[in-house]
């Protein structure tokens, strides 16, 4: 039988820059099956002795980091600094997990009487079916995959298919590595593989993507009775006062609204700014993204670079032609440019929108951002409120009393005042409502990935 064969295409000029057979479904099955069998002694194994293994694994990551920035930014488009940047960053998430949290999965005593006390004590799941998405290739997959393993789990991974090369490169990178084989393996393809893999008897899952299929995920981890952590949607919004410093915030606006072109489940995607100073912002983004150079992703000097695919540029022309047709006054762009034969969008502002518009109801990927005016406290976090997701938010303000109580009242995992980050390898990631369920990151992610046994015992 023919297998199925997947196309990498740059978004850049929409040329094709490799292949790769998806898994059949006779390789995923042999993937469980050794994943199962290496997960008998991988339990094992000592959070110390699994945390040399990923430092290892860092090693060789150091090496290829070059190679894993570029391979990833000519497949989803990515600015190659940014890229780099991601790439950095996941040396340090292997760093910091490797050697931050080596007690964090310890037994605890919890209670001691005249002759028994009370245990915790943290065991891993089994198998996890780990399932990425496209817009941060390298950092999805360590961020789903690093914490499991360390919890003393196996990993089977699936990415996106739009970045599927990244996916092997970083697969052999695993396998040059002294990572018992067995621990990570991946397979390749799209929703067929991964509904083969969800197919098998595993023991957790972990998925990062869009809330729709977030969903079939949910419903099939109930249906196996097994513990998931799920990541999916944002449209999450920034309040903006009067007493700001215009210039300065609306860097910090742009940049948490337009890296990565807008291909972030948690940025920035609905601003609300006070009627004092709508206009004032508004013009101070427009002139901002006037200035923009698109171009390839792989130039220094490109500051705006394409959608990751053709798909995620026709959802987006649909979704700003629905606000227009509804009567949104588009200030800057609001259209694909022709002048390349890739997947460009112009760095588009939109004012005059209302919740009947898609780019209000439905999550914006890529670098659009709707501008909304408002008057009161209440309305400002009416309007923050006013969506089924709810993964991060930002407020700008000087007061920060007000920036602090607007925060309690908006309904988000993560909130940022005045651009202060609120993502660390230390802290849990996740959000409210539709965004998702339960955590990763900090001590959280560990807990989340591990079984929970209380033993009491005499003394």
């Amino acid at each position: 039988m023919t297998k199925k064969v997947i196309k990498s295409i740059n978004p850049f000029d929409n040329s094709i820059i490799g292949e790769l057979e998806s898994s059949s479904k006779q390789d995923i099955i042999d993937a469980y099956l050794k994943s199962k069998e290496t997960f008998k002694s991988w339990k094992q194994v000592a959070f110390e002795s699994r945390s040399k293994y990923l430092l290892d694994i860092k090693k060789v990551l150091k090496e290829k980091l070059e190679e894993v920035a570029k391979l990833q930014s000519m497949e989803m488009g990515k600015l190659i600094s940014e890229s780099i940047s991601e790439c950095n960053a996941m040396l340090s998430y292997l760093e910091d997990f490797s050697t931050n949290f080596q007690n964090v999965l310890d037994s605890k005593v919890i209670d001691k009487f005249e002759n028994y006390q009370t245990e915790i004590h943290y065991e891993p799941f089994g198998v996890c079916a780990v399932i990425a998405p496209w817009n941060y290739p390298c950092a999805q997959l360590f961020k789903g995959v690093i914490q499991a393993i360390l919890s003393g789990n196996t990993v089977i991974f699936k990415h996106s298919e739009e970045c599927i090369l990244t996916s092997k490169l970083i697969q052999d990178i695993f396998d040059s590595s002294s990572l018992p084989k067995g621990v990570f393996i991946s397979i390749y393809g799209d929703k067929e593989e991964a509904k083969i893999l969800l197919d098998q008897d595993i023991n957790f899952i972990s998925f990062t993507g869009s809330t729709a299929v977030g969903e079939i995920i949910y419903k099939t981890a109930a249906a196996k009775f097994i513990p998931t952590i799920i990541e999916t949607g944002g449209s999450s919004p920034a309040i903006v006062y009067p007493d700001v410093d215009i210039t300065q915030t609306c860097k910090s606006i742009y940049k948490e609204r337009f890296s990565n072109c807008g291909q972030i489940c948690c940025a920035l995607k609905r601003l609300i700014v006070h009627q004092d100073i709508f206009d004032q912002v508004v013009a101070e983004l427009v002139n901002i993204a006037k200035k923009q150079k698109l171009g390839n992703q792989l130039d220094k000097d490109t500051t705006a670079s394409p959608l990751a695919s053709k798909k995620q540029l026709e959802i987006l022309n649909t979704q700003v032609l629905d606000a227009i047709e509804k009567g949104a006054k588009v200030e800057v762009g609001g259209e694909i440019d022709t002048n390349f034969k890739g997947c460009f969008y112009k760095p588009t502002i939109l004012t005059n929108v209302n919740a009947k518009m898609k780019v209000l109801s439905e999550e914006l990927f890529g670098p659009v951002l709707p501008i909304i005016k408002f008057k009161t406290d209440k309305e400002a976090i009416d309007i923050a409120n006013d969506t089924e997701y709810g993964l991060s938010a930002f407020v700008y303000t000087n007061d920060l009393k007000k920036a602090e109580m607007i925060s309690k009242e908006i309904k988000a995992g993560h909130i940022s005042i005045n651009g202060s980050r609120y993502v660390s390898n230390n802290l849990p990631f996740g959000g409210y409502k539709k965004s998702g369920i339960s955590r990763r990151g900090g001590e959280a992610g560990f807990y989340n990935y591990s079984q929970i046994k209380v033993i009491a015992k005499p003394i």
